[in-house]
């Protein structure tokens, strides 16, 4: 196809020949955008309170837009974005570059900030998931930040139990027990299940920690052995609340044996008419508690998922659980 340049009488270009905006893929953003009523939902929740031309929609989709446009700026070079789009046709008729200046940005992120950001993104999305054919079949959800339901009585309870665990069938690596839990009202399946490879990692890890704290209580022993009690009652209890302080280990033996001193401060050779005080001391010696040893043992690599969906098997839940960095 030839091009050729308009000109008039004078040679000069044409009058009726207009600059065109550039829109490019803003235009199925903003589409998008209004086709799910987006919009709509962020006016809902945001309500315009000040005098400023544009709603926060329009504010915030400026600014989905000018992310998109991969350029970082100050704010108050933000209309400079839109200097050669079409904010017409993105946003509405008579919406210019000008209206989306720093002080309607600034106050439309004031009101996303006092509404909550991530309140804001879960209505928009709750919105998007009702108008269009998405099946939502679980959630996941960042219990580092929510709660660490491990804390729950019944799941220490079944982590702390002697059950018989089968092996997983899609993966040997995995053993599980699977059990019906009532919790909050709603009927859940819990899965037990016990990873091999991590137990096995997790085993040297906890070995490397009870050695050190053996050692801790060797070191320890020897202060306590070094004090003197006043009675056969104070050193026995000061033995019972010392051994709780290192369930890894336990007595092997323990006796007190009874010695003679003088006042304290007093210096120069005994007298015999002198009275000396008793005291007594702990002899001791300690070994490793092979039962609370072997019991923490048993509980590396186990871990609980839950479901509120019943019919899931085992290998379904663990698999939408490892799913998990997966959109």
């Amino acid at each position: 196809m030839k091009l050729s340049r308009p000109k008039n009488d004078g040679g000069t270009i044409d009058a009726t020949v207009r600059r065109t905006s550039f829109l490019g893929h803003f235009g199925l953003i903003a589409g998008v955008f209004q086709e799910l009523e987006v919009d709509k939902v962020i006016d809902e929740k945001l309500p315009k309170k000040r005098d400023h031309k544009v709603p926060h929609s329009i504010c915030i989709l400026a600014m989905v837009i000018n992310g998109l446009g991969f350029v970082g700026q100050r704010l108050y070079l933000f209309p400079d974005f839109f200097k050669n789009i079409s904010t017409e046709r993105l946003f509405g008729e008579g919406v210019t570059r000008e209206d989306l200046n720093q002080y309607a940005i600034g106050e439309t992120l004031d009101r996303v900030s006092e509404y909550g950001p991530t309140k804001l993104f879960m209505d928009v999305v709750l919105h998007v998931m009702n108008r269009l054919p998405i099946s939502c079949h679980l959630l996941h959800t960042d219990t580092t930040s929510v709660g660490v339901y491990a804390t729950i009585t019944e799941a220490k309870d079944l982590l702390t139990t002697n059950l018989n665990l089968k092996t997983l069938k899609s993966d040997d690596r995995y053993s599980f027990y699977q059990t019906f839990v009532n919790y909050g009202g709603i009927k859940q399946k819990w899965v037990l299940l016990l990873s091999h490879k991590m137990k096995e990692k997790k085993e040297k890890t906890l070995k490397n920690k009870f050695d050190k704290e053996i050692e801790k209580a060797r070191t320890s022993l020897k202060k306590l052995k070094g004090q003197d009690f006043f009675c056969e009652e104070d050193a026995l209890k000061a033995a019972e609340i010392w051994i709780q302080d290192f369930p890894s280990v336990v007595f092997d033996k323990i006796e007190l044996n009874s010695i003679k001193k003088r006042e304290s401060g007093k210096r120069g050779r005994i007298s015999k008419d002198e009275i000396l005080k008793t005291y007594y001391k702990i002899e001791a010696e300690i070994k490793t508690n092979d039962a609370f040893v072997l019991k923490e043992m048993e509980k590396m690599g186990l871990f609980i998922l839950a479901s509120n969906d019943i019919s899931l098997s085992p290998e379904d839940i663990l698999a939408y659980y490892k799913g998990q960095d997966k959109v």
